[in-house]
């Protein structure tokens, strides 16, 4: 990804860049799911909440980078590696972190397929421009 393209970062918590334009509420509410992250081992779970769009880009890629790396330690312990398709997980995060890719009404991507029925994304206070 082009480093111009990458959303701006207005503080960093536990390790993680927090997006801008987001109130401090919002804030609240990513740093709340980027605590869940962080506990989390579970892989399935790891992956439903990288898949998730109604959880925070940051937590999502969070969760994207804890799978990577179950693979990476794996890798270098020479032990099996986890069930993980990490193109797959790359594929679900793309355009997370992307300030041209980034929906301008939810925290989500354009890439994500949008909210099932029932479903409700975060939406933005105030959308982005087009």
């Amino acid at each position: 990804m082009d480093d111009n393209d990458t959303i701006p970062v207005v503080a960093t918590y536990r390790g993680v860049g927090l997006h801008d334009q987001q109130s401090p509420k919002r804030l609240d509410v990513v740093r709340a799911a980027i605590d869940d992250v962080f506990e989390q081992t579970n892989i399935d779970r790891l992956f439903q909440v990288a898949r998730d769009a109604c959880w925070p880009p940051e937590a999502r890629l969070l969760a994207a980078a804890k799978l990577e790396a179950m693979v990476d330690i794996a890798v270098d312990e020479r032990a099996t590696r986890p069930p993980i398709d990490l193109e797959l997980v790359h594929a679900i995060v793309a355009g997370l972190d992307s300030a041209k890719w980034r929906h301008p009404r939810y925290f989500a991507s354009l890439f994500d397929p949008g909210p099932a029925p029932g479903e409700r994304w975060a939406e933005r206070e105030i959308p982005l421009p087009w």
